[in-house]
């Protein structure tokens, strides 16, 4: 005799609801946030403002959220997005030069810093300069730090560049009071 056992319908409810829940997971709306895009071409030292920007949705968590203002750091292309490393928020103080050196990851713009200069005699006393950050640098790819920009007066420009490339500059970091340019 052959008898019949019950369909398993607690496996079968398990699995619809399983099927029914991943078609929601994949159908379900993406979050989005709108993010600035450059309407145009922007040239570095470009003073940002609300109409050089048209405001795109990306996927949520794409680029931080940055706020339009200040100075463009770097040239940008129509269509880049504006992130916090193509935005200057300090200029250099008047009478002051940019230079490329490489400073501590996160230190942020505006900070005051004293670049040491050291000389090839090892008994003679360093010679240290003011400095402001104007751009921070970054960890960079691999094992190459991305250098920052640091304002300095014009009267050392020729020391620094000179210091710079002997690879004979030492950098200090000061509290964001203690500048006076």
């Amino acid at each position: 005799m052959y008898t019949f056992s019950r369909p398993p319908v607690l496996r079968y409810l398990a699995a619809g609801i399983l099927i029914l829940l991943s078609m929601w997971w994949d159908l379900r709306p993406t979050p989005t946030d709108l993010r600035p895009f450059a309407r145009e071409d922007i040239a570095a030292g470009t003073e940002l403002s609300d109409d050089l920007f048209d405001l795109i949705s990306v996927p949520h968590g794409l680029f931080p959220d940055t706020p339009i203002g200040g100075t463009s750091a770097v040239g940008m292309r129509e269509g880049d997005p504006l992130t916090a490393g193509t935005v200057a928020q300090i200029q250099a103080p008047a009478g002051w030069w940019t230079v490329e050196m490489t400073i501590p990851d996160g230190t942020p713009p505006g900070t005051p810093i004293q670049v040491a200069l050291l000389g090839n005699d090892p008994s003679q006393r360093a010679k240290t300069v003011p400095g402001v950050v104007i751009l921070s640098g970054g960890s960079g790819s691999g094992f190459q730090q991305t250098p920052g920009l640091v304002a300095i007066p014009e009267s050392w420009l020729a020391e620094v560049a000179s210091s710079l490339a002997q690879n004979r500059v030492v950098v200090f970091l000061g509290s964001r009071s203690s500048i006076n340019p």
